[in-house]
């Protein structure tokens, strides 16, 4: 898997969840109904994932790297 392409998309993401929680905030209380808070913690556990997942590949990289020293 290529690092490079989850990197982008987790800007990507956290660039989504900056516009969105600015858009939607202080409004959760106010509205009844209100979706975008869902929306936003469904791109919170998004990014949350994409970084676990880059954190692994990182580290799995650097041993590899150390077996071949």
């Amino acid at each position: 898997m290529d690092i490079s392409k989850l990197k982008r998309r987790l800007e990507r993401c956290t660039k989504q969840a900056e516009v969105m929680s600015s858009k939607h905030c202080g409004k959760e209380n106010s509205v009844y109904n209100y979706y975008g808070g869902w929306d936003l913690g469904y791109l919170y556990g998004k990014i949350s994932v994409l970084e676990s997942i880059i954190d692994y590949l990182d580290e799995d990289t650097k041993e590899s790297f150390k077996e071949i020293s």
